[in-house]
């Protein structure tokens, strides 16, 4: 049995022998886990602000950042949560916006190419580097 979104996709099926899906999580039976980072920043700086980007408690993505935050020692964000933007596969990201301190803070997680796309600097160790010209 096979759902078709497109039509064209049916000619290919006859010479197809395996289709893997996990839309439902039963490949991987709904477990992540995060085993490496790449950041520009220090690592404490970088995992609280992390920190800051996971608000949803039954994502699988952010379960899996917030066992990885906690075995590396608790990182509880001090600030109040505002407004919270899902992630959707147009969008490719979700965010979260935190009043902290009296300033506002937009933070996002997601496909980096869309990150980058909507981003003017880069923080490098206490300084900002031009991503590109908007």
């Amino acid at each position: 049995n096979a759902i078709i979104k497109d039509l064209k996709a049916v000619e290919g099926l006859g010479s197809i022998s395996v289709i893997a899906s996990d839309k439902t999580g039963t490949i991987t039976e709904e477990y992540m886990e995060v085993k490496d980072y790449y950041s520009f920043i220090d690592e404490y700086s970088f995992k609280k602000y992390l920190s800051y980007a996971c608000s949803d408690a039954t994502n699988p993505t952010e379960i899996a950042i917030r066992k990885y935050l906690n075995d590396k020692g608790k990182f509880k964000n001090n600030g109040i949560l505002k407004k919270e933007i899902v992630f959707t596969s147009d969008r490719k990201m979700a965010s979260n916006v935190y009043l902290i301190d009296g300033s506002t803070y937009l933070f996002c997680k997601g496909a980096s190419e869309k990150i980058l796309n909507n981003s003017k600097y880069i923080l490098k160790t206490k300084s900002y580097t031009k991503v590109h010209s908007h």
